[in-house]
């Protein structure tokens, strides 16, 4: 208990460090201006980004379905709506704590072990990250050319070794067992057992290589559609060519994951949008675009690509977390296992 409050105070301390640097660059441009910018935000283009989000989160439920192919057939809209309630609860919860939702809430609805679907989660941040080396080949003669280069870097280091580990635990799966058996007979060696076998087994679900390409096809699709979006709500902000174009939507894609790396407050408040900032600034050099000409629409990109990231997580993952309350508090039945 002591940890996880520990964990979220120093979420909410990086929150709020984030937030005062964001603060300082908004009072540079004037907060009067940036509020009026962002009234004047081109609606059509925000609404298409926030739709796109919608349907990223679509398809990694669909990834979710590939995934668990050996486990049996599962619907897209039902995986759709259990990362929606992970990404819900990102909103509330600070450190992404709501990732533990997500395999709860599928575990919960479909009468599965939690443990193999927190083991999917992992599975799909293995191939997230993939994806996020291709990207990073794209942008990080941007995002590398000032002093984000430590951040950046730092965090993908990081976010690897933590998923090594998993697999690592993964793969010696047996030792964990054998470690549970030492313990004294009872419900906490069998439980431990138990654990370490679903998990690996769920670490392991992705088995042939057509199976492997339809979840690179996935995650292709996922990455390409998160893009896509950030570069429409760029593009609702009125930014100059070079900071709208496609190539600053992908730079904000990848500044915005790399942001998630990090514990903050719910949905990376403070740190996602110093993020944005910060790549759209990089970006702006590279296209030989002094930041200080632009400061007040690249502020008011941060504020606009946070909000329209957090819309579809508010109303998708809400609308299923009302749905299936009693399900998330323990009241309802679990599903059948498909």
């Amino acid at each position: 208990m002591l940890g996880r409050v520990l964990k979220a105070s120093a979420a909410l301390l990086v929150s709020g460090v984030f937030l005062f640097l964001l603060a300082g660059r908004v009072a540079e441009a004037g907060w009067g201006r940036v509020a009026a910018s962002l009234a004047s935000i081109d609606a059509p283009a925000f609404l298409g980004g926030v739709g796109l989000l919608v349907l990223s989160a679509y398809l990694q439920g669909w990834r979710w379905v590939v995934i668990l192919r050996p486990l049996g057939e599962f619907q897209a809209f039902d995986a759709f709506a259990s990362v929606a309630v992970g990404h819900w609860f990102n909103v509330l919860l600070p450190a992404r704590l709501g990732e533990l939702a997500r395999p709860y809430h599928f575990a919960r609805r479909h009468g599965s072990s939690f443990a193999t679907m927190l083991a999917v989660t992992v599975v799909e941040r293995f191939w997230d990250v993939l994806a996020m080396m291709v990207l990073a080949a794209v942008c990080l003669p941007t995002l590398l050319a000032g002093a984000s280069g430590g951040y950046v870097a730092g965090s993908a280091v990081l976010y690897v070794l933590a998923l090594l580990l998993v697999l690592g635990f993964a793969a010696g799966r047996e030792r964990v067992q054998g470690l549970a058996r030492r313990l004294p007979a009872g419900g906490l060696r069998d439980a431990l057992g138990r654990f370490a076998a679903d998990f690996s087994a769920g670490i392991l679900l992705v088995r042939g290589a057509r199976q492997a390409a339809g979840v690179f096809l996935a995650t292709a699709a996922v990455w390409a559609v998160n893009v896509a979006a950030c570069w429409l709500l760029l593009r609702s902000c009125r930014l100059p060519e070079p900071l709208s174009s496609l190539a600053a939507g992908a730079t904000v894609a990848f500044a915005v994951t790399v942001g998630h790396c990090f514990p903050a407050a719910g949905a990376g408040l403070g740190v996602v949008n110093y993020g944005v900032l910060v790549a759209l600034e990089r970006h702006g050099q590279a296209a030989g675009l002094p930041p200080s000409v632009h400061l007040q629409a690249m502020l008011t990109a941060s504020v606009a690509v946070y909000i329209g990231l957090l819309l579809p997580d508010v109303a998708c993952g809400g609308c299923f977390a009302w749905r299936d309350r009693r399900l998330l508090l323990g009241f309802g039945e679990k599903g059948p296992t498909a």
